[in-house]
Parts: C-alpha cells; sequence; structure tokens
C-alpha cells in the first residue's frame, strides 16, 4: 500500500539547478518509497485459515477493520503488511476485524500499545501474537487477601470519587499488628486481570509469597486511575500538548483525605519512616512528586519507568525543594523505552543527591531490554519492595 505522491513536488524539483534542490528531491523520493513491513511471525492456534488480520492504528484513527490496512497471508503461514507512514512515532495493535478480538496476552489480559519510531527509513519489524480477546474465558485472579474497600471513594480535592482496593496481610485478622503501608497508582492493574488494561503486576501473589517466606509483611491501597482523567491526575505541572496539571490535588487527596481514613480505620504504622507511594509511568512521575513534595508523610518511594519528559519542571521542583528528611528512592528503567528514559533517570539521580539526599538512599535499576510495560513493572515490584520495606 503506497501514500499518493505529490508529482507536481517532483517536478519542481527536477526543474531547480542547485545542489539543495536535488538534496531535497533525493530525500524525498528517499521517504516516499521507502516503507514499514510488519511481519506476523505466529499467530494461535485458534486462529482460522479464513479469518482476517488487521492493523489497527493510529493511523488509521483506530478503525479495527480498515480493509487498506489488512495483512497478506504469505505461503509460509506468516501474515506480512507494508506501509508508508509519516516520519515519527506511530502505535498499532492486530485484530480480527473487531475490538471484541484484538490481540492479548495468552491469559487473556489486555497488552499497551506496539509502538514504531518511523525515521523515514525503510524499517522490518517482526511479531507474535499470543492471543485473541475471548479466545481465553478471563476469570478474576485476585487472592483471598484482597478486597476492594471502596467503589465511590469521595475525592473532594477534585470533586470526583474514586474505587479503592486493599491488601491486607493474612495474617491480618489473626494478630494484633501493626503495619506499614504502601500506595499505589492504576490499581486496576495491581491485582487482577479482570480489571487491568495492560496486564496486572501480581502484587497480591507476590506479596503472599514474600510473608510466607517471613519477610516484612505490608497493606497495599491501590487507588484507581480516572481513566480519562488519568494525565490530569498524574501530573503537576500542564504539558503545552497533553494538558493536565492536577496532580498536586490528586497527592492533597492521597495525604489528607485517603491516609488518614486508612490510618483511622486499619491498624497501620503511620509514620514517614513506615509509609510509601509507587507508581510506573505518569504514576511514577506523580510518586515522585508526592515524595518530594510530602517529605514528612513519605519516607519510602518506588519509581518506575516516570514520565519525566513531561515537564521540565519536576527537576526544578527537587531541586527547589531540597531534602528535609530522609527518603528511600527506587528507580525502574528499561532501555526499549525511548532513549531519553534512562538518561533522565540518571540525571534525576543527580539532581536528588545535589538536593542534599543520601546516595545510599537512592537505588537505580536499569534493564536494557526492559520495555514500558505491566509485565517488565511486574517481575521488578519484589525487589523494590524488599529494598524499600526489608532491607536493613
Amino acid at each position: 500500500m503506497f501514500s499518493p505522491i505529490d508529482f507536481s513536488k517532483i517536478f519542481s524539483f527536477l526543474s531547480c539547478p542547485d545542489l539543495t534542490g536535488c538534496i531535497a528531491f533525493l530525500l524525498l523520493t528517499s521517504s516516499l518509497y521507502s516503507q514499514v513491513t510488519i511481519t506476523i511471525l505466529d499467530t494461535p492456534e485458534l486462529t482460522l485459515p479464513a479469518d482476517s488480520i488487521f492493523l489497527a492504528s493510529s493511523l488509521s484513527n483506530w478503525n479495527p477493520a480498515d480493509s487498506k490496512y489488512m495483512f497478506q497471508k504469505l505461503k509460509d503461514g506468516t501474515h506480512n503488511i507494508m506501509i508508508h507512514p509519516p516520519i515519527g512515532k506511530f502505535e498499532y495493535k492486530c485484530t480480527l476485524g473487531s475490538w471484541k478480538n484484538v490481540e492479548n496476552q495468552k491469559n487473556g489480559a489486555d497488552i499497551p500499545n506496539r509502538t514504531i519510531h518511523y525515521n523515514g527509513q525503510e524499517k522490518k519489524v517482526e511479531i507474535t501474537i499470543e492471543n485473541w480477546k475471548e479466545e481465553t474465558p478471563q476469570k478474576s485472579t485476585a487472592s483471598k487477601n484482597v478486597r476492594i474497600l471502596y467503589d465511590d471513594f469521595v475525592v473532594p480535592q477534585l470533586n470526583t470519587t474514586r474505587k479503592i482496593w486493599i491488601y491486607l496481610p493474612s495474617n491480618y485478622s489473626k494478630s494484633d499488628a501493626h503495619y506499614p503501608v504502601l500506595y499505589m497508582h492504576d490499581a486496576q492493574n495491581l491485582f487482577d486481570v479482570l480489571t487491568s488494561f495492560s496486564g496486572e503486576w501480581h502484587i497480591d501473589e507476590t506479596m503472599d509469597e514474600l510473608i510466607e517466606n517471613g519477610h516484612q509483611e505490608a497493606i497495599i491501597v491501590g487507588i484507581e486511575n480516572g481513566k480519562s482523567s488519568r494525565i490530569d491526575e498524574y501530573t503537576p505541572w500542564p504539558h503545552e500538548k497533553y494538558k493536565g496539571g492536577k496532580g498536586a490535588e490528586y497527592v492533597d487527596f492521597i495525604v489528607h483525605t485517603l491516609k488518614p481514613h486508612i490510618d483511622s480505620t486499619f491498624r497501620t504504622k503511620p509514620e514517614r519512616e513506615y509509609s510509601g507511594i509507587m507508581g510506573s509511568s505518569l504514576g511514577g512521575l506523580i510518586s515522585l512528586y508526592a515524595a518530594i513534595e510530602h517529605q514528612k508523610i513519605f519516607g519510602k518511594a518506588g519509581i518506575f519507568s516516570p514520565s519525566l519528559w513531561f515537564s521540565e519542571e519536576i527537576f526544578s521542583h527537587v531541586s527547589s525543594r531540597n531534602k528535609t528528611q530522609d527518603i528511600k528512592f527506587y528507580f525502574l528503567g528499561g532501555g526499549m523505552e525511548g532513549e531519553t528514559l534512562i538518561p533522565n533517570l540518571h540525571r534525576m539521580v543527580g539532581t536528588l543527591k545535589a538536593a542534599g539526599f543520601s546516595k545510599k538512599d537512592i537505588q537505580l535499576v536499569t534493564d536494557p531490554n526492559g520495555k514500558h510495560t505491566e509485565d517488565f513493572w511486574a517481575k521488578e515490584f519484589k525487589a523494590c519492595y524488599l529494598w524499600l520495606f526489608d532491607s536493613k
């Protein structure tokens, strides 16, 4: 499938006698004929020979059955499509012609959008589809130690309500012990594949395992995101393109409304040294902001793949606040999350040290193969939790 070619532009370049025009012409024709080839190497066993596979993407306004973006089945059993996207990033998923049959994980969980960064040069991408939605009946994966605490907990700072989840250690009802508390964002993805929108973190299973092996018990409080308002609530400052900027109000809700309620309802250790906050992506950004802004409240912060690119002000904010309390920071980043993420993490670690935070209380973990996915974060949660709550 080829993009329309404006021949008038080509002829105008041909008539230009100078070198600049010739170079521009070569660049134009190169980008016109360069392409992205996406090959599906393998499909789920239940894919029928007659099934048509489509590329639903930002290029087609996410149409799940656009005939112009249909894969061709090759003799070797693979599926292939050639496209000519504009230079830049685009996102996509594969479907069988409907969002009811979009690709997902083997366990039925959603996957994040696939991403391609196109620079105008020929590019080949090979993928494997694990499963089609509705092929695997989904069942709740939440353990018996997890429950939804409130369906509509009032958030006065944002004039809305939010669903709150809670994980209680299995021994909670059998003792009179008090527990540390970790507050986490995007609760839809923490405990249950049924509610996840891009895979779950298996927080409950991981905590059950850790506690069984004698590690520090803790209460986990999960706050569901506001879906369409997620960007607003997880960003302290607005972005020129993506807007946002209500993060301060969201953090005030956690600090002044939710945490006091949890501390008065459950047997917690409310002191800052036993209180942590954690999230990924924009959730990592707002966790860092919360820890810096409320150093008297949080003594621990798990910051996975933070969206530090969203606003330059996060760096100046850290510098201006300086250290007033000891805080343990655990940073995680993957080498497959874009060119700026890991450099930004190193820059933030340097900014924290310059602001007075101790080197021994900052842990930076990077994985060259790490991707911006729930699966990556789920695998790293255990190490982060142990370092924040169980290390001596």
